[in-house]
């Protein structure tokens, strides 16, 4: 979501609040990414948005773009719970399902690659331009949400009315440790990223900061 005249565009990272973000956001947005287009990454937008807006006179450098940014093995989780629907089993997309599926089979199923799961992507991919280095200008940490729902507001200039939101039903997430160990080491450019989010909810990557995707 686009708001340009308060200084930031918002990329909404699937399984990070999206639809809460969004339902606040709206009001306010000049543009509104719906449908397929609703979780652009960062390479996408450059090559897609960014041309827009400046066409609309909102040059790069006047705005910030912004996402969140969740752990990275718990992120897999909410896709893990997410796919888990009843309603999924029975629809196009029941190749997708995972309710009769640990998550410890998911996760392992992740890492290798399986192609049932390389539709989920990975988080470091989404907020960098073109997988080599951190894109966006600012990352917001998933879990501190007084940052992140104060940091908008803030933006925005008044009380936005957050309410939670497309909560997936619980399950019992039981990790075996080596398939955790595997997850961590896959997703190392995502703890490098985490790691700096961990003093206070947020960060602000400098354009040198390159990731090995």
């Amino acid at each position: 979501m686009a708001l340009p005249h308060r200084g930031f565009v918002w990329l909404s990272m699937p399984k990070c609040a999206s639809t809460a973000v969004e339902e606040v956001l709206e009001p306010h947005a000049r543009v509104i990414l719906r449908g397929e287009f609703k979780h652009t990454n960062y390479t996408a937008f450059t090559q897609r948005i960014e041309p827009v807006l400046a066409g609309g006179g909102h040059r790069r450098e006047s705005y910030e773009v912004v996402c969140l940014f969740r752990e990275p093995v718990g992120w897999l989780e909410s896709w893990w719970r997410y796919r888990s629907r009843p309603e999924l089993k029975e629809g196009p997309k029941a190749h997708n399902y995972t309710g009769d599926m640990s998550f410890t089979e998911f996760v392992d199923r992740y890492v290798e690659r399986h192609p049932s799961l390389l539709g989920i992507g990975r988080p470091a991919r989404f907020c960098s331009l073109q997988a080599e280095r951190v894109g966006v200008d600012r990352v917001l940490r998933y879990e501190s949400t007084d940052v992140w729902q104060g940091w908008l507001t803030e933006k925005v200039g008044q009380d936005l009315g957050f309410r939670q939101t497309n909560v997936s039903a619980k399950r019992p997430a039981e990790l075996d440790p080596g398939v955790r160990r595997r997850a961590v080491d896959f997703f190392g450019p995502e703890y490098d990223i985490w790691a700096h989010l961990e003093p206070d909810g947020q960060w602000a990557p400098p354009a040198d900061h390159l990731l090995s995707l």
